[in-house]
């Protein structure tokens, strides 16, 4: 079983546009500036992190107020500041407890707010309600546009055109993960599952498991679409949740991250812009040696984009 054979069982997509007057948005408004836009949750406090590439603004460090505080790094400014409107956290959560949901992709675009998800159709309603409460705050969500999805092929290769990719290929044997009944189930089955970064728990990875048939359902392993053998569990993995944790902190944004497992080896493959790709695998062999004292990772390919990388597991 391949990427592409699952490319189109999130088949519905939606973009939404959220407007504020806040410090951040109205400065990418005059300076016509892209950011990156990462969450932090506290007990009291939400924040989110904007990660601004040098290599795609140039001089960008020469116009950002000083107020901002931003944190210089070698090819990108980092700008750490508070969500003061609970709209925006509530709806993000509100998002990532849907069924099927993945956030694909937060950015700060011309001084606005953009969310952008894909989801099985059978949460169209689920979508639907959730929107509707917030349409009707004023001043909030500027813009929607929902359709159905191209595909996991299409999307990426849009994406390629507007910024380079790259196709990171590799496996960690499977005593790596915290071994439960999920993955001694998975690991005697042909499947492709794919991580929903967007979740705020740090110690697990919520995933979605694509089959080709029917299994038992357990407290950890759930059914979220019958007809299309979609199901949706948590995995807890202690190396890659502190490799997740230190990508974020580098704003290293992963456009997908799909997984399967075969004779005690976990595959994954990744999709990530091409100008951050060394970056990211640095992170990982770093937390590797780290953790265990020696690099257990096995590089498969590391690549230019291809639609070719759907065809493999």
């Amino acid at each position: 079983m391949n990427i592409n054979e699952v490319s189109t069982r999130l088949d519905m997509k939606a973009r939404i546009v959220i407007t504020q007057h806040i410090d951040t948005f109205q400065w990418s408004r005059t300076h016509n500036v892209s950011m990156s836009v990462f969450f932090e949750d506290n007990p009291d406090k939400h924040y989110f992190r904007a990660f601004i590439s040098k290599k795609f603004h140039k001089n960008i460090e020469n116009i950002i107020p000083e107020y901002f505080d931003a944190i210089e790094k070698d090819d990108y400014l980092i700008i750490t500041r508070m969500i003061l409107n609970d709209n925006i956290y509530n709806l993000m959560n509100e998002i990532r407890n849907i069924p099927s949901a993945i956030l694909h992709e937060t950015t700060i675009e011309r001084g606005q707010f953009i969310v952008r998800l894909r989801y099985n159709s059978d949460y169209r309603l689920n979508i639907s309600e959730t929107l509707n409460k917030y349409l009707v705050i004023p001043n909030f969500i500027h813009d929607i546009l929902i359709t159905q999805s191209e595909g996991i092929k299409e999307l990426m290769s849009n994406k390629n055109e507007r910024m380079p990719l790259s196709v990171f290929k590799y496996n960690i044997p499977l005593y790596v993960h915290n071994m439960s009944d999920i993955e001694k189930i998975l690991g005697k089955m042909n499947f492709v599952g794919e991580i929903v970064d967007s979740d705020l728990n740090k110690d697990y990875f919520k995933a979605l498991i694509y089959l080709n048939e029917k299994i038992m359902e357990n407290e950890n392993l759930k059914c979220i679409s019958d007809k299309n053998n979609i199901y949706e569990t948590h995995i807890k993995n202690d190396l890659l949740s502190k490799v997740r944790i230190k990508a974020n902190d580098h704003g290293i944004f992963r456009e997908g991250t799909y997984f399967s497992i075969k004779d005690d080896l976990v595959y994954l493959t990744m999709v990530i812009a091409s100008h951050r790709i060394m970056e990211y695998i640095k992170i990982l062999i770093s937390e590797t040696i780290e953790q265990y004292g020696k690099n257990i990772v096995t590089i498969k390919t590391c690549s230019d984009y291809s639609p070719s990388f759907l065809d493999t597991p």
